[in-house]
């Protein structure tokens, strides 16, 4: 009797796909060069600190359309990056289908891309083609991809007015449309409400004055990267960051968000775990 065959099993640690959303050009032309710069001087060793694989249209070498692999990953993988500069047709019509899916989108463009009226209130990465951009875009790049990562809501033109139209609907579909309004107003209401108490808390708050002391296991400029990171992310304080000797760094911090302590040590414990750090103390 055969044994029946077993499953594959996904691989955990395989990295994820991010398809690059970019200008082509011909090949050798100015457009060309300068897109594929960014994909390997930016793109591909931020991509590769987050697990992901980048893949443009021109790696795909599996036969068939090109049209319809292209729309199968828009519409698949786990993250996607448009590169806006030169406000590409193809390229917005590509963003276009992965707004519509509603999953990680990240956009970036040249300085000096005027991005159209329905994109202005979207985040975008502006970045300089320049040696020395290279460095602040992959900064800006590496702070961009920990945040939207982890966000719960995409919001995006498409997904939105979407959402509005669904909104509609659902009034038109209950039998008493006035008191459909006044409950979602309701529900509003209480949502400010809340919103307004968290923020008056942590305006009530005492305010923390924080000094950090942290021993390096060795003087590594990527340990103090991403403590600059959290902060410029999840910043509600006023923080410097000074060396007092090779390997010791001290941050000064003063804020009134207990949960920016909170996340800030919670760094400071990880780095601990892996051997980065081999101590770190704070006093108020």
């Amino acid at each position: 009797m055969s044994k029946e065959p077993k499953p594959i099993e996904a691989n955990p640690d395989a990295p994820k796909s991010c398809f690059i959303v970019t200008p082509i050009g011909e090949p050798n032309s100015e457009i060309n060069q300068k897109a594929f710069g960014l994909i390997k001087a930016v793109m591909q060793p931020v991509l590769e600190k987050f697990n992901y694989k980048p893949i443009a249209a021109s790696d795909i070498s599996v036969p068939g359309s090109i049209n319809k692999q292209i729309i199968i990953r828009l519409y698949e993988d786990d993250l996607v990056i448009a590169n806006l500069t030169g406000l590409n047709p193809n390229v917005m019509y590509e963003l276009a289908v992965r707004h519509a899916v509603k999953k990680p989108v990240v956009i970036m463009a040249e300085k000096g891309t005027k991005l159209p009226f329905d994109l202005v209130d979207q985040r975008c990465i502006f970045y300089s083609d320049t040696l020395h951009g290279v460095d602040a875009a992959k900064d800006s790049l590496e702070a961009f991809l920990a945040s939207a990562l982890t966000e719960e809501q995409i919001t995006n033109p498409i997904y939105d007015s979407l959402q509005e139209q669904k909104i509609l609907k659902d009034i038109s579909e209950v039998d008493k449309p006035l008191s459909y309004i006044l409950e979602r107003l309701d529900q509003l209401e209480n949502n400010l409400l809340r919103t307004k108490r968290q923020s008056q808390f942590e305006a009530d708050a005492i305010s923390m004055n924080l000094e950090y002391n942290i021993l390096i296991a060795k003087s590594d400029h990527d340990i103090v990267k991403q403590i600059e990171q959290f902060i410029g992310v999840h910043g509600k304080a006023a923080t410097t960051i000074e060396a007092v000797g090779k390997n010791d760094i001290r941050i000064n911090v003063k804020t009134r968000s207990m949960s920016f302590k909170n996340g800030l040590e919670s760094i400071l414990r990880d780095l601990m775990q892996k051997g980065d750090i081999n101590r770190w103390s704070v006093m108020s």
